[in-house]
């Protein structure tokens, strides 16, 4: 669901009165096609398994796009007006994940001391499979993607972004696919290829300088 961020940046551009070139929106649109049929596999095996299409973490994760939809796009408009403060963005970024992180591991266990368990928390620091999980998503799923993204919208717009970034879900898939054995198919294999498609479409188009004028 998050990559439908990618459908709400063009969204926010237009209100507030940006052109939007016609490859972006087709690009925008292959790209959450794509996604949907990516998603197609694993939402027929949840009908089969009885599950409910509209559950209530499927409502809560649609919020997800429209956080990171309105994230990205404030992000392109400070690193275009801050341009050489590309790591104090990153660790404002950062700071504001941490505090919201810990605000809501607070609000869900009810308390402080049930969250801040010392033996807990001297188990999870002596045990290397633990430390490896934290260290990967803090510092390279975290810190150094928001990293790259920050210097990266200082050349592409948030719409761009968010199609390339729409590209997520192709790599989940073939992660799974070589570490579970997961298979891929046909809605799959559809799928990533509407995905790469948009984003090809969109950051090269077949309009050219022609369609960049016309605009």
């Amino acid at each position: 669901t998050c990559s439908l961020a990618v459908v709400i940046v063009p969204l926010l551009d237009i209100i507030i009165g940006k052109t939007i070139l016609p490859r972006q929106m087709t690009g925008a649109l292959l790209a959450v096609l794509g996604v949907g049929f990516l998603e197609m596999d694993a939402l027929r095996e949840g009908i089969a398994a009885g599950e409910s299409i509209l559950s209530k973490g499927m409502v809560l994760s649609l919020i997800q796009p429209l956080a990171f939809g309105v994230g990205y796009w404030r992000a392109e408009h400070y690193t275009r007006k801050f341009p050489t403060e590309g790591m104090r963005l990153t660790a404002s970024q950062l700071l504001s994940i941490a505090m919201l992180s810990t605000m809501g591991a607070i609000f869900t266990s009810g308390n402080i001391d049930s969250t801040l368990e010392v033996s807990q928390m001297v188990t999870w620091m002596t045990n290397p499979a633990v430390l490896g999980a934290i260290c990967w998503t803090g510092l390279v799923t975290t810190a150094m993607t928001t990293f790259v993204e920050t210097f990266a919208l200082k050349e592409l717009s948030a719409s761009e972004a968010t199609i390339i970034y729409s590209a997520e879900p192709i790599f989940g898939s073939l992660c799974a696919s070589v570490i579970l054995g997961e298979q891929f198919g046909i809605g799959g294999y559809l799928g990533a290829s509407m995905v790469i498609g948009g984003c090809l479409f969109s950051n090269m188009g077949f309009g050219g300088k022609k369609e960049e004028a016309t605009n």
